[in-house]
């Protein structure tokens, strides 16, 4: 990101922002989302482009009848965003097509489960 100043934001609506945005690119493919909900500091307009990109990218990787999943974890006081293609024919190795590491947003729980 570019050094404007950053934004709380809500990240499931961002990803699920990016994921609207990325429709044609999936082809039908579907969008697992694995993750507690979770605020984070970010520019919108560019995390939303940076995860349609990872979420293209990695539709372009996988088979007709695999998904994409996205994933966040939390660690300490930030949140991983990772991006997976997966392979469809049953095998549990799915490919990292790329991750995003963000700032939990002030006010924002650090705990696993929250």
């Amino acid at each position: 990101m570019d050094g404007t100043e950053l934004t709380p934001v809500d990240l499931i609506e961002e990803i699920r922002g990016a994921i609207d945005a990325s429709e044609p690119r999936l082809l039908g493919r579907a969008v697992d989302i694995e993750m507690a909900r979770v605020r984070v500091l970010a520019q919108p307009g560019e995390l939303r482009r940076e995860l349609g990109e990872l979420i293209g990218s990695a539709a372009a990787r996988t088979d007709a009848a695999a998904s994409v999943t996205v994933s966040v974890a939390r660690t300490g006081k930030s949140a991983r965003v990772e991006v997976r293609a997966g392979r469809g024919d049953g095998d549990a190795a799915d490919t990292v097509v790329g991750t995003i590491t963000l700032a939990l947003a002030p006010g924002s729980s650090t705990s696993a489960d929250a």
